[in-house]
């Protein structure tokens, strides 16, 4: 799961998006920085990537996508994973994908000076280039594979990716369409526990 997914399943509940969105980049211990909530959208960004990095039907996908992709086939599931959750929208969502997006964007910027600077800035270009809303088409999801290279240290081909989701989108989506649930399920249980 991607950046769209992540708030998506953080309920709308703004310090959870907040503390999911620092999840990316805060390590170890040091999420014990932050208040309660945002403790809790930090753990609730690991405990996705954790399940979604050992659900089946991932690892499926992932191991098709292996002799392509090598290492970086998980990180380029998780975003054909946002590209899915943009594309099918309406199945989960009774707002528009827009009117989340604005909201997400407003919320993220309400807690952003308690964020790092590098986070803030990024905030400030999710909004500027809309990046959650341009899941939905290949040119967006060609923008995030390129900024997915740039950070990327060892050769690949993922500028690749976006031929591939193209040829392979029915088989992608039936992968999405069937974890998506679980993870839902997933979330929902573990923001309702104490």
């Amino acid at each position: 799961m991607n950046f769209l997914a992540h708030q998506y399943l953080s309920m709308d509940v703004p310090a959870i998006k907040a503390g999911n969105l620092l999840g990316e980049f805060v390590r170890g211990k040091k999420y014990g920085d932050y208040p309660e909530m945002i403790q809790k959208g930090i753990l609730l960004h690991r405990k996705i990537d954790d399940f979604t990095d050992k659900h089946e039907v991932v690892l499926n996908l992932v191991r098709e996508m292996n002799p392509v992709f090598h290492k970086y086939a998980p990180v380029i599931s998780d975003v054909f994973f946002d590209y899915c959750l943009a594309k099918n929208w309406w199945k989960f969502s009774e707002v528009s994908l827009q009117d989340f997006c604005d909201q997400t964007y407003d919320d993220l910027e309400s807690f952003s000076p308690q964020m790092p600077e590098k986070v803030q800035e990024m905030i400030i270009s999710m909004r500027e280039h809309n990046w959650l809303y341009h899941y939905q088409n290949l040119e967006g999801i060609q923008h995030s594979l390129k900024n997915l290279k740039r950070r990327t240290s060892f050769d690949n081909n993922i500028e690749d990716a976006v031929k591939y989701l193209y040829t392979n989108e029915e088989k992608i989506e039936k992968a999405f369409l069937k974890f998506f649930p679980d993870i839902q399920k997933e979330c929902k249980t573990f923001l309702e526990s104490d």
